[in-house]
């Protein structure tokens, strides 16, 4: 009979336990509430005026992100950075230099023929006035502007 005692000793100081645990549990729930209730209405207040400062700023930085000039400058930004990025600004001093003598005598090939153009090319004289210009260069043996 005395294990049976000892069972219910122990069952009763558990469940004193038990309720100890729920009540402090219960306490703990409410000063959270609590906690989260003052938190909100203290900062309730500064919360308008956050929001407000942030439509300002978000309206005015959409006016300068919107303006031309921006939109404008940011463009060419972005074209002198790829422009940097590739190489391209200034001119290689080993270009010359690594090109093949078949490329130099094909230049010289094409050279000789513009030479040759430019000898053989007649501007006839008209009785009224007209602009020529003549560009062997490209091929085009004589342009008259009007």
């Amino acid at each position: 009979m005395e294990i049976m005692d000892t069972v219910k000793a122990e069952k009763a100081s558990a469940m004193l336990c038990y309720h100890w645990i729920q009540t402090i549990g219960g306490l703990y729930r409410y000063l959270e509430a609590y906690a989260t209730i003052m938190i909100i209405s203290w900062s309730s207040a500064k919360l308008l005026a956050a929001a407000r400062l942030s439509g300002d700023l978000l309206r005015s930085a959409a006016a300068v992100v919107l303006n031309p000039r921006f939109v404008f400058m940011l463009g060419n930004a972005i074209v002198l950075v790829l422009f940097a990025k590739s190489g391209n600004l200034s001119p290689s001093p080993t270009s010359t230099t690594s090109s093949s003598p078949e490329l130099e005598a094909l230049r010289g090939d094409f050279g000789t023929a513009n030479q040759e153009l430019e000898n053989l090319m007649v501007v006839k004289e008209f009785p009224f006035k007209r602009s020529c210009i003549h560009d062997a260069s490209i091929f085009l043996p004589l342009i008259c502007l009007h």
